[in-house]
């Protein structure tokens, strides 16, 4: 009896040992990425490119990095960059079905539809009872029918395009004010 005992205390021991290992790893990832992160919970993903880029090019890059860099880029419409760190988390490791389904849609943007079909094959592999899934089982190659449509308008010189400048988010408020992002100075 007292063998068994002292083998359950053990046992107790190794068990939160090992939980204390773990969480100093997470912990240590944590304080890694702790400064790209808050930049990124802040909504402000051009500093957070800059963190998660040092991490990403160091001793530090994982396929949460790579992600977050991914997810950076996505957010604020630079899809080619987006796709790339996509591509690289996916190669890493195994990452969140989010992942595959958002590196689809940067593929589609850059009119790559094979490769993004088979991210999004992944994707509903992982995720068979979300609606984008049902709906990509359902159609799967439903680009080509958009580009069989009948085009309904013309846009000709519009007054709000300048090359080299971003817009986009706008929104009118009760007062007939409109808002709306923009990079120029």
């Amino acid at each position: 009896i007292i063998s068994t005992i002292k083998t359950l205390k053990m046992k107790k021991i190794l068990i939160l040992l090992s939980l204390l290992i773990i969480a100093n790893f997470t912990t240590a990832q944590n304080k890694i990425t702790e400064k790209a992160d808050v930049f990124f919970t802040n909504y402000q993903y051009v500093n957070a490119i800059s963190e998660y880029k040092k991490l990403a090019e160091g001793k530090h890059a994982n396929a949460y990095v790579y992600s977050q860099l991914a997810d950076c880029y996505y957010s604020i419409f630079n899809n080619a960059e987006a796709s790339k760190w996509y591509a690289k988390a996916i190669a890493t490791e195994k990452v969140d079905a989010e992942i595959y389904y958002k590196y689809a849609q940067t593929l589609k943007t850059q009119s790559n539809y094979s490769e993004a079909s088979k991210q999004m094959e992944v994707f509903c592999t992982m995720k068979p009872n979300d609606s984008r899934a049902i709906q990509h089982k359902t159609n799967p190659n439903y680009i080509d029918g958009l580009e069989n449509k009948l085009k309904l308008f013309d846009i000709e010189n519009p007054i709000f395009y300048t090359e080299g400048v971003s817009e986009f988010g706008g929104f009118l408020t009760d007062e007939n004010e409109l808002y709306f992002t923009s990079n120029r100075s």
